[in-house]
Parts: C-alpha cells; structure tokens; sequence
C-alpha cells in the first residue's frame, strides 16, 4: 500500500473514531441517568461549550502579577487584564456545594456552574447580574442603568464577555465507567 493511501486511512480513521465522542451538555438529567452523586463528578472531564472572557481594570502595579497565559490590554486609557478559555476546554470539578459545580480550568481557580435556574437542569455558569453603581465596579461606570455580569475569580471581581451563556459539556460514553469509591459495611451483632 503507498504511503499516501495509508496517511489517508489512518486520517479517516481518526476522523471516525474522533466523530464517535460526542459531548452532551452535563445536566440533572444525566446525574440521574447515570445515578452520579457529586463525589463521582471529580473523576468526569468537563467542557466548555462556548467560549468566553473574564476581564478587570488594573494597576500597572497589578500588571506584574498576571499569569503568563492572561493577556494585557489598553481600553480607552484603561489597563485590562483578559482571561480567555476557549470553546471546548477541558476543566475538572474540584468541590461542589448544593446544586452549583466549582470547574476548574486553570491552576486551582474555579468557576461556579449551577443548575438553580434552568428548566432543563442544565448546568450554566452562575453569573452575578448587577447594576453598575450598586456593587463594585472594575469599569466606575456612572451610567447606572447598564446591566453588567460579574463573577468572583480567583478573588477578584471580573467583567464576564460572551455571546452566549457558558454551559458544561461531559462525554457521555465516559459516564458509565467512572471509578466509584465503594466500600462495604461490615454490619455489627448484638454481643460484641
């Protein structure tokens, strides 16, 4: 077989193969589906569905301080700090509290992903909506009646830029074999 040809099957093959792994949007429903309590979640690989970026006003001070994987950038006399991630990211769960996820998608920060308001279940990032002027504001916009959304990153208060809200995505083939932790209860008789 030419080298050509071969190149070419392996490519279709890989296209194949790659096109059989689809994700889903991670919702109650699959929690229930796959009967997965919020232990099991820290061994599931989550992922972005869109896009998005955090950005925050700082000091040239501040500058410094960035991680090399976030972007400086001048807005009408104002430094920006950008935290892009990217459509399809990967991120893991690190704690849960109720009906709200903490991913993380890099070095130990998380966001907050929580299924309180959908009626599908799906699981949205949990997004501040606020009044510019009612809470702090990275931009001192005067103009009260902008609504803006926020976030608490890493402790400090990002602007959140997207087209459309982000939403977890999990491969669902990957579900059923996750590792449980199990042990077995051992009982205790009467007398001893």
């Amino acid at each position: 077989m030419k080298k050509s040809n071969l190149l070419f099957l392996l490519f279709f093959m890989f296209l194949i193969i790659e096109g059989c792994s689809s994700t889903v949007l991670f919702s109650s429903n699959i929690e229930k589906k796959y009967n997965l309590i919020k232990e099991d979640l820290k061994n599931v690989q989550f992922y972005l569905e869109n896009e998005f970026s955090l950005e925050r006003e700082i000091t040239l001070i501040d500058s410094k301080k960035i991680a090399p994987s976030h972007t400086l950038k001048t807005e009408e006399g104002r430094l920006i700090e950008e935290i892009y991630f990217a459509k399809d990211l990967p991120g893991v769960m690190l704690k849960s509290n109720g009906d709200t996820l903490f991913v993380s998608f890099e070095d130990y920060k998380t966001i907050p992903f929580c299924n309180q308001n959908t009626s599908d279940g799906v699981y949205v990032m949990a997004i501040q909506n606020t009044q510019v002027g009612k809470t702090r504001d990275p931009w001192k916009v005067s103009d009260i009646s902008t609504n803006m959304r926020f976030l608490n990153y890493d402790s400090d208060i990002y602007k959140i830029v997207f087209q459309k809200k982000p939403r977890s995505l999990v491969k669902e083939e990957n579900l059923s074999s996750i590792d449980r932790k199990k042990r077995d209860a051992k009982g205790i008789l009467l007398g001893e």
